[in-house]
């Protein structure tokens, strides 16, 4: 059954204010160990990855296996309406930017832009086909149009999971959405 976009962002956020700390922090678990487990994640020499607020699903195991790994670490940061990502070091490289988020600085030498790698992308809502219904800035469609190149994953507990949601020609769809309870893949169109 399809779900419009308001009606999965409201249901999402509900769950996500009564989420209680030790039930996200499980789940949080289970997803980074699957996330850090998938062979995207371990051929991948560059990581898009944001850093989780307000209760979503929390990436710090993922960023931190991945910079223990030796791979490229990337985060975002939004200025002037656009969203590029920068290379971190460690977790101490993050400062409070746009609406509070814990973001890189905007040093010109740490700019990631390739299409090699896997973005770990957050959002709201998704479907079983792997679309995404995000805050409704449009940073991610934007940059994902602009890197087709990269092997796209959503991080999401498994109610943030719908069997259909509306969506417009603007969204871009993932190639995966990993949950507490496994993994859905964008079906192949042949």
């Amino acid at each position: 059954m399809m779900i419009s976009k308001d009606e999965a962002r409201k249901k999402v956020k509900k769950f996500r204010e009564n989420l209680s700390g030790r039930d996200a922090e499980l789940m949080s678990a289970r997803i980074a160990e699957l996330v850090t487990g998938l062979e995207e994640f371990e051929r991948a020499e560059t990581v898009y990855i944001y850093k989780s607020i307000n209760n979503e699903v929390d990436t710090d195991k993922i960023i931190t296996a991945a910079l223990e790994a030796g791979k490229t670490v990337a985060l975002p940061r939004v200025s002037g309406g656009n969203m590029n990502f920068y290379r971190i070091a460690s977790m101490e490289d993050l400062f409070f930017g746009y609406m509070g988020i814990l973001e890189p600085t905007d040093n010109p030498y740490n700019l990631v832009n390739t299409d090699e790698g896997i973005a770990i992308v957050p959002g709201l809502a998704f479907d079983t086909m792997c679309n995404r219904v995000g805050y409704g800035g449009g940073y991610y469609d934007r940059f994902l149009e602009k890197h087709p190149g990269l092997t796209t994953i959503g991080a999401a507990y498994d109610v943030q999971v719908f069997d259909g949601i509306e969506t417009d020609k603007n969204d871009i769809p993932l190639d995966m959405v990993v949950t507490d309870k496994g993994a859905y893949y964008r079906p192949l169109l042949i």
